[in-house]
């Protein structure tokens, strides 16, 4: 059974080109403001009801989290939220104007404690750079965190002569889900981290790419070599599946670009005695050069010319 109200706040944004008209989506001009992270959403709608001059977007990769959030929006018929799931970078590194953004709010983001998994981190200096660049003249982050060792990373992290920055130990104040969690595990001071944009930082917007098929004459299911491979970007090449009555394979396929992951299905089919490779419809991907990439790759290897070194 479904728990949300509606899912009109939910921008389908893979299925659109980059960047996104706000101003379109919410039917009116006005302040975007954004948070990341949104949890169950009570932070979110409790701001929209507080300031229905200003527009608000939530940004969750969590279904559950979006799901509370629509019930909450639906439920109280707002107007000025919308919600996108997604990753917060590859949100903000395709779905926004430069300047576009007024103030970016971050709850508690998760502090990834141990070192090696220090990459993992939102708010890294190239994260910080795309914000930048993504916010209006004077725009303003927020970010609260319960784990100190993350906070004196961020700080660290802040690009020169971008922005201005106040660190401050605070008391419990957010009313939201993860505060309650720490306080209920004795934790009574947090660490409140506040960016005033100064400089304006180059950070283009991730270009769509018109993903081009390619025509082989030959195709060997069999043969054609699985595994991982560096090139341009890193692609591996999972498994594959082939259907001899329709002429057809399936090969499913992970691609990293940057911060992005994605995991998708390339197609071989045979019609007028060529094979036709190209992504499968429906994968829901972000046409991004890494995709294009497999592609490229996939034909390459099956031609049996690799372009790439495989790990072994």
């Amino acid at each position: 059974m479904k728990t949300y109200v509606s899912l009109k706040p939910l921008i389908p944004w893979r299925q659109a080109k980059g960047p996104l008209d706000w101003d379109l989506l919410y039917g009116r001009k006005a302040p975007l403001e954004v948070e990341i992270g949104f949890g169950n959403g009570e932070r979110l709608v409790r701001q929209a009801q507080r300031k229905p001059e200003f527009n608000y977007l939530g940004i969750d990769i969590s279904w559950p989290s979006v799901r509370r959030a629509l019930r909450k929006v639906g439920v109280l018929g707002l107007k000025n939220v919308l919600i996108v799931q997604a990753g917060a970078e590859p949100a903000l590194k395709r779905l926004f104007e430069p300047e576009s953004i007024t103030k970016i709010t971050a709850l508690f983001p998760r502090p990834w404690p141990a070192r090696q998994h220090e990459k993992y981190r939102l708010f890294s200096t190239s994260c910080l750079e795309v914000v930048n660049n993504r916010l209006a003249s004077k725009g303003e982050v927020e970010i609260v965190t319960d784990f100190k060792p993350y906070a004196d990373w961020v700080e660290k992290q802040v690009p020169g002569k971008r922005f201005d920055l106040a660190c401050q130990v605070i008391p419990a104040g957010q009313q939201t889900k993860y505060e309650r969690k720490w306080l209920n595990e004795g934790c009574m001071d947090f660490y409140r981290l506040f960016l005033t944009k100064t400089g304006h930082a180059p950070s283009p917007v991730w270009e769509d790419f018109d993903l081009k098929l390619h025509l082989l004459d030959d195709f060997d299911p069999d043969g054609f070599p699985l595994g991982e491979y560096n090139g341009k970007f890193f692609v591996s090449f999972k498994e594959m599946f082939f259907d001899p009555a329709k002429q057809k394979a399936l090969l499913r396929t992970i691609s990293v670009e940057d911060d992005l992951r994605q995991s998708y299905w390339l197609e071989f089919s045979r019609k007028d005695g060529k094979w036709r490779l190209r992504l499968t419809p429906g994968c829901g991907v972000l046409p991004v050069a890494s995709v294009q990439w497999s592609l490229d790759l996939a034909r390459d290897l099956a031609l049996g010319s690799p372009a790439a070194d495989k790990k072994s």
